[in-house]
């Protein structure tokens, strides 16, 4: 199998059930994102790095849940939330998030 037609397929292989059309899987990742950035654009201060990695990670998870909105079970969907999640948060205590008000450690 050539170059093109083994990568062909690799992209065909993202079309299956449990990963959604990827046209409207990319639509409702991008409608997750979009909305995640406009909160986070709406901080007045600068960006440092820890504070970009830790929205990558938040935003690794968004394409996750995309996923598993358009398409159907993949435990790997569900595995990999879970580790995004645990690097966002050890970014977000790393940069010394605080709580935001009411919102309490548990």
């Amino acid at each position: 199998m050539d170059k093109e037609n083994k990568e062909n397929k690799e992209v065909e292989e993202r079309g299956r059930p449990e990963y959604g059309f990827y046209e409207e899987n990319f639509y409702v990742i991008a409608k997750l994102q979009q909305i995640y950035n406009e909160s986070v654009n709406s901080r007045s201060h600068e960006f440092n790095a820890l504070e970009l990695a830790h929205d990558f990670a938040i935003c690794q998870v968004l394409v996750k849940i995309g996923r598993i909105a358009t398409g159907g079970y993949n435990k790997d969907n569900y595995v990999d939330i879970i580790g995004y999640i645990k690097l966002a948060k050890k970014l977000g205590d790393s940069v010394g998030r605080q709580p935001t008000k009411g919102e309490t450690h548990g």
